[in-house]
């Protein structure tokens, strides 16, 4: 019998305490007996969207145990554990596999899943914060990830549904979104709706959209777990609860995204300084990023070979914007107004979404 907190979190079933975890994974033969009475295992909670733990055997492996609080977040568990199980068993697919958590129990009843994971690893975006530049080779690793997790099948019997990204309807959201907003939110949506060059560009985005393959869809720098071998660093991509169908330029252009506002957010801003002044001094910095995100494109496009690479890569420029306009919706969750590194996100949209070309060539240095 687990044992359970008696605390039930708003579903069916009570969350795991870390006793229970330990009784998860000696249940599941993950670890011996010899290895919890020796000391040898340790559990600590590792909250994020969901109730998580990471479980550590000493000298050996680590798991993390992922559970959802409530009746909606257990299914997209059970969804994870699903696209996990699908890719995990995948023939012919061991370069893509080596690269995926690997799923070793789900609980549908309690609503958890445990994989196996990386027992010292770091997210990229810590990486990168923490380096003194851009690591080319990692940013070449997750290309050529993409490119094959955008080649797999996709599964029959509707695993995976088609997926549309939300914030392509910030131009005109529903009233239900509105009803909780935050000032800083509802002034985000705004700014878009004042400029119609701006909306128009993003409606130009949704008219591009073309799913036709599986996509993580959240493919931030925090879902990229960076891994120290004794050769060169490993990556895994993590946090697969939100999977589908969709556009490839999409997940693309999620990680150009990324890289951009993380170029931005080491930007120290001020209100006293114009948006154009700050993305200015800055450009420097921004240039010694080029050769990473040149080298993540240029394999992403040798492994998957798309038949019109220009095209593929103005609408990943797109969607890079609409991603940083994504995050700087997000950014505003509890804000009275915008903040100035939010004005630079959507500064730096706008002028994506409005010369995709010019983008590719100056912000990403990606010339074809």
């Amino acid at each position: 019998m687990l044992a359970l907190d008696t605390v039930p979190a708003g579903a069916d079933d009570p969350l795991l305490s870390a006793d229970a975890v330990v009784d998860v994974l000696l249940g599941a033969g993950l670890v011996a007996r010899r290895e919890v009475v020796g000391g040898l295992v340790s559990v600590e909670s590792a909250p994020r969207r969901h109730h998580n733990f990471i479980a550590t055997v000493q000298n050996g492996a680590s798991y993390l145990i992922k559970q959802g609080a409530d009746r909606e977040k257990r299914d997209n568990v059970a969804h994870e554990a699903q696209v996990c199980r699908y890719l995990n068993t995948l023939p012919n697919a061991t370069l893509l596999q080596r690269q995926l958590p690997e799923l070793c129990l789900h609980d549908a009843t309690a609503g958890y899943l445990v994989s196996r994971v990386p027992a010292v690893g770091t997210s990229l975006t810590r990486h990168l914060l923490s380096s003194r530049g851009v690591a080319a080779h990692l940013l070449d690793r997750l290309g050529a990830l993409l490119a094959r997790l955008h080649a797999v099948q996709p599964p029959r019997g509707g695993l995976l549904e088609d997926w549309y990204p939300w914030a392509l309807h910030l131009t005109c959201p529903p009233v239900d979104e509105l009803a909780d907003c935050s000032r800083g939110r509802i002034e985000v949506m705004t700014a878009i709706q004042r400029f119609d060059e701006f909306a128009e560009a993003i409606e130009q985005a949704c008219t591009d959209w073309s799913p036709c393959c599986i996509v993580h869809t959240d493919a931030r720098l925090d879902n990229v777990v960076v891994v120290p071998g004794p050769g060169r660093s490993r990556i895994f991509l993590v946090d697969w609860e939100l999977a589908a169908i969709g556009d490839p330029a999409w997940d693309v252009g999620s990680v150009f995204g990324e890289l951009l506002g993380l170029w931005l957010s080491s930007v120290p801003v001020t209100h006293t300084l114009p948006t154009a002044t700050v993305l200015e001094s800055v450009r420097q910095p921004l240039a010694g990023m080029h050769p990473a995100m040149s080298r993540f494109w240029t394999t992403y496009c040798r492994i998957a070979n798309p038949v019109e690479p220009e095209h593929l890569l103005q609408r990943a420029v797109r969607f890079a914007a609409v991603r940083m306009v994504q995050s700087a919706y997000e950014s505003m969750r509890e804000s009275a107004r915008m903040t100035t590194n939010c004005v630079c996100l959507l500064q730096l949209s706008m002028n994506a979404l409005a010369r995709p070309r010019e983008a590719g060539a100056h912000l990403l240095g990606i010339r074809l």
